[in-house]
């Protein structure tokens, strides 16, 4: 499984009617961050084959950054049912990515 765009006009059907947990990365051609992020999204998609993970240029979408209050980029989104589940803003490693939207345990703490 790979990566792949959606924009305005099926948006509604990729993300929002789909049975499948949705992954949005908003981001931008211009950001390097968002480039670097690419990478760790199609590292994710290859492991959580039960995701969809999708990318939103914000350039060429604005109304969708505008409706998702998408302040920064990147932003990455994790839909359920329709709705936004959790939200992260940065770069990140695919291992965050695990983290922060919930799909592994976190790492090993070492006590002291």
């Amino acid at each position: 499984m790979s990566t792949r765009q959606t924009d305005f006009e099926t948006f509604h059907v990729d993300v929002l009617e789909n049975d499948s947990a949705t992954v949005v990365a908003f981001s931008a051609v211009w950001c390097a961050p968002c480039r670097v992020l690419d990478g760790q999204l199609q590292l994710l998609a290859v492991d959580h084959p039960e995701l969809d993970v999708l990318v939103v240029d914000v350039d060429e979408n604005e109304m969708l950054a505008e409706r998702y209050e998408v302040r920064s980029v990147p932003t990455v989104m994790l839909f359920r049912d329709g709705a936004v589940e959790q939200v992260m803003t940065g770069p990140m490693t695919k291992r965050l990515l695990e983290i922060g939207l919930g799909l592994g345990p976190p790492p090993a703490t070492s006590g002291a």
